[in-house]
């Protein structure tokens, strides 16, 4: 039945989109909450590829190339942002053909791990077209965002999209798990990846940048919504919690505080006793933050007897990060320039190292700044950083814009999802596009339209005073029929 009703509403959006491809877009942007399910089917006619999600992207993207003339759209992204896509672009390429190149350490790998070894043209696949296919919604939200009523129809489809994550997240996860961080723990690994799509790390970081977003999004709406705004964010909140993911945690923590400087600085002053509250009435998050820091905690990884994983020690609570990481430093320094390609942990003979040592798998450090220096060097990783540092910026200078709402939600939302992510990337994450980052792109696009609409009235050289003044939710473009 989910999968009947699924197909009917990406048929009825495909038909839509050809009447107004933006708000198809924006209809796809919320079923991103449910797209990843496993019922969700991959193939269709034996097609792989081709399946109900792909279809409507690729009919949105045909709506919306033959509007382009009845909407008078012009690219207009800062030439800046445009070279550093492109540069971006070209570092995952150049390192997907570098791996095919060097594909011996991926043979090995699977012949001691027993599993088939992947194609050439399948990793190609899965790491650039299925990948880039995530950038592309934020790239259409930029070019279509060209009134305030679709500004806002842009940001609420994205809020929407972590609010019902969070509410499938609360569907699955009792409440009475926050009292059991162990329990939470499992259950959360065994159930969130099957019934959600996502990896309850990967839900705990997107739940913490939709957390601050809605946040942001209250200057938006103004005194009028503030309390459901309150609301969703603590259903976020909840959520995060819920995952018992301590990348989420911690990214969560040191993004409010950057942004409590800038906004919230009276909620500074409840933060230690919220903070001591959380502690003793949700024990499961104490306990996950602390879990193996005991006295007999060791440096190893190992499961036990059982086959359970071991807690108590400094690999596991780590899982194998300072194991691991010294490794990839290494391989790092041998290749500082250029890396090894894509999977470089891979090629360079890690994985097989941990695998015979430890009898665990590694395709990817816990790190993506490593991930990235190790695949692509400095000279690889160096305009995936500045393009990040660019895009912080801009948002930035959006949230502290206190003259409108539309700034600061633009800017507020893009911020929190983009630093989060990049708080994250100590612990995990990639930069490699992928279906976790999708909401980053979409950010990202929203906020640059904004940004480049700012530009058209202050002009490039006016320099910007961010003092206090009323906010006004005023329309930031002229409008004009779509």
């Amino acid at each position: 039945m989910r999968l009947i009703i699924f197909s009917f509403v990406v048929l009825f959006l495909c038909i839509y989109a050809w009447r107004d491809w933006y708000k198809s877009l924006c209809g796809l942007v919320v079923m991103m909450a449910i797209i990843n399910h496993e019922s969700m089917p991959e193939a269709m006619f034996g097609i792989v590829g081709l399946n109900p999600s792909n279809m409507l992207l690729l009919n949105v993207i045909l709506a919306w190339m033959a509007a382009k003339k009845r909407e008078q759209r012009q690219w207009d992204m800062p030439a800046g942002v445009n070279f550093l896509l492109f540069a971006y672009t070209a570092v995952v390429l150049v390192a997907l053909i570098r791996y095919g190149f060097n594909q011996e350490g991926a043979r090995e790998l699977a012949a001691v791990s027993g599993r088939r070894p992947e194609t050439f043209f399948e990793v190609f696949a899965d790491n650039f077209i299925n990948s880039f296919k995530w950038v592309f919604p934020g790239i259409l939200l930029y070019s279509g965002c060209n009134s305030k009523e679709r500004f806002l129809w842009g940001m609420v489809s994205l809020m929407l999209m972590y609010l019902a994550l969070a509410v499938l997240v609360i569907r699955w996860m009792p409440l009475g798990l926050l009292v059991d961080g162990d329990a939470l723990q499992r259950r959360a690994a065994k159930i969130l990846g099957r019934e959600i799509g996502y990896y309850r790390t990967n839900l705990s970081v997107m739940l913490a940048g939709a957390f601050w977003m809605i946040m942001a999004a209250k200057h938006y709406f103004a005194d009028k919504y503030s309390l459901p705004c309150y609301g969703c964010a603590g259903i976020v909140l909840m959520a995060m919690m819920l995952t018992g993911g301590r990348g989420g945690y911690l990214a969560w923590a040191v993004v409010g505080v950057i942004v409590s400087f800038a906004k919230y600085r009276k909620y500074l002053i409840l933060a230690p006793p919220m903070v001591l509250l959380v502690l003793t009435f949700v024990p499961s998050v104490k306990e996950r933050m602390m879990m193996g820091f005991g006295d007999s905690a060791k440096h190893e990884y190992k499961t036990t007897a059982e086959g359970t994983v071991d807690e108590n020690n400094l690999g596991t609570i780590s899982a194998g990060r300072t194991l691991v990481w010294p490794l990839v430093v290494d391989e790092v320094l041998k290749a500082p320039l250029f890396g090894h390609g894509f999977g470089g942990i891979v090629s360079s003979g890690i994985s097989i190292a941990m695998y015979e040592k430890y009898n665990h798998t590694y395709h990817h450090p816990h790190n993506a700044y490593l991930q990235t220096l190790i695949d692509n060097g400095i000279l690889g990783t160096l305009p995936i950083l500045l393009f990040y540092f660019v895009i912080v910026k801009y948002s930035w200078s959006l949230f502290r814009d206190a003259r409108s709402g539309t700034y600061i939600l633009a800017g507020g939302g893009a911020f929190a999802i983009v630093m989060t992510l990049l708080v994250a990337s100590l612990t995990g994450q990639s930069f490699y596009p992928e279906e976790r980052s999708f909401g980053v792109w979409c950010a990202m696009g929203l906020m640059l339209r904004v940004y480049v609409e700012r530009l058209k009235l202050d002009g490039p050289k006016e320099k910007r005073k961010w003092k206090k003044s009323p906010v006004s939710n005023g329309i930031i473009w002229e409008e004009r029929p779509l």
